[in-house]
């Protein structure tokens, strides 16, 4: 048990250093190991003790998921001299996350499974059927850690029993299934121009005129026919290369960061007012995050935003960096808060240029 509980601790003082990022991602699953109590019903004749277990999660929405659980509960028959009883519990659970973008996540939960009696010394065994209800909360670290604390009213169903679980553990989050967009290549929005090579004029043909030569005396020898003139080939012309000067280049620099800034600007803006229009309106039709596209995107922030109140966001240390001439990366720290959820982070956003407009074409946390 002291190696279970220094175990925990040092899990948590590693995360606490860590970014904060919290919240329920669909297709990520969790391995929370856990340690509590087990108190039976009176007449059921063992020892109240402790218990230890695994749980294996899925996140099958933000709000709904699954997990498995397994566990072991030493105890003893309740009389003097009793004999010792290894209790091994097991089953699955579904689960309802309540406030799924917040760092605070309640739930609610009720499951199946068996619970397997081994007497020690003995060859009485039993394996019984059982159910449970409960809830708990999950209170995230990080991204990848959260804290947790479960109770369960377990019901053996062959005796009727009514037993209580309390457990504590530290839940690990892998595996989410983002579909990121590694790299947009400009001809997904806009078809590469050709530069057809310079056409080259030949020269006309001569005509070639046909006479019939006279027989030459037998003393007069023949001369030789003058040489065809070559034709004349016409250069093409030197095609002339703009270059810009330093001051016309960093004063384009410029007008790029003022056209990202007034996008960024205007997105923060729509998103704390609940301008979903014009907040849709900052994002390519190509958009994906998340493993979302544009559409379940909107209808995701949308729903957030129904469900706080009082949002404020503020955005520091904005830096912009052009990738090319239709696409940036801009990131920057953001400050958020609400009836909900508090949180400050890095994020950012990758933008590609459409019809001479900025937009979103992803956002990473």
């Amino acid at each position: 048990m002291k190696k279970i509980g220094i175990f925990i601790i040092t899990i948590i003082l590693m995360a606490v250093s860590t970014a904060v990022r919290a919240e329920i991602t669909p297709g990520v699953y969790s391995l929370t190991p856990y340690v509590g109590g087990y108190l039976f019903e009176g007449n059921e004749g063992l020892k109240n003790t402790y218990t230890v277990g695994l749980r294996l999660g899925l996140n099958l929405t933000e709000n709904l998921g699954m997990e498995s659980f397994f566990s072991l509960t030493p105890t003893e028959i309740d009389y003097e001299g009793g004999d010792n009883v290894r209790m091994w519990s097991y089953g699955i659970e579904g689960v309802y996350n309540f406030m799924p973008e917040s760092r605070f996540v309640p739930f609610i939960a009720v499951g199946i499974g068996g619970i397997y009696y081994d007497t020690l010394g003995f060859t009485e065994k039993m394996n019984k059927f059982a159910f449970d209800y409960g809830g708990g909360v999950k209170y995230f670290i990080n991204d990848k850690l959260a804290l947790r604390a479960d109770v369960r009213h377990v019901i053996p169903v062959s005796d009727n029993y009514n037993d209580l679980l309390v457990t504590f553990g530290v839940s690990y989050a892998f595996g989410a299934k983002r579909k990121s967009i590694a790299s947009v290549s400009e001809e997904t929005y806009a078809p590469q121009q050709s530069v057809a090579p310079a056409k080259v004029e030949a020269p006309p043909a001569q005509p070639t005129e046909t006479v019939a030569a006279a027989p030459a005396p037998a003393h007069v020898v023949a001369e030789s026919p003058a040489p065809f003139p070559a034709p004349e080939v016409v250069a093409p012309a030197p095609i002339e290369i703009a270059v810009s000067s330093g001051s016309e280049q960093k004063e384009a620099e410029s007008n790029i960061d003022e056209d990202i800034k007034n996008l960024v600007n205007k997105w923060r803006e729509s998103w704390q007012s609940g301008d979903m229009q014009t907040y849709r309106a900052c994002y390519a039709p190509k958009f994906n995050s998340k493993g979302k596209n544009l559409d379940a995107w909107v209808a995701y922030k949308t729903k957030m935003y129904k469900r706080s109140k009082n949002i404020q966001i503020s955005i520091e240390n904005l830096i912009v960096t052009p990738d090319s001439a239709s696409n940036a990366t801009v990131v920057f720290t953001q400050n958020y808060s609400s009836s909900l959820l508090q949180d400050s982070g890095e994020k950012t956003l990758k933008l590609i240029k459409i019809n001479n407009e900025w937009k979103i074409y992803e956002e990473v946390m």
